[in-house]
């Protein structure tokens, strides 16, 4: 098991053979993310989230509030 910034225990999302590992994540995390169509101001409350970079990223990028 292979950890870089994002510390997800998780599988990846790899677009091309060149992406790196962070780069896997981010692309999931970005696809998850893309597809609960968020709205700021709306609360999210993630049970198992381990480190929380999901849910960081969500606050980040749409202004939702994590619970």
């Amino acid at each position: 098991m292979w950890l870089e910034d994002t510390l997800s225990y998780s599988c990846v999302y790899f677009k091309t053979a060149e992406d790196t590992l962070y780069e896997a994540q981010m692309n999931k995390i970005l696809h998850i993310l893309k597809k609960l169509n968020l709205k700021p101001g709306q609360k999210q409350f993630d049970i198992g989230c381990g480190w929380g970079y999901l849910i960081i990223e969500a606050a980040k990028l749409y202004n939702v509030i994590s619970l």
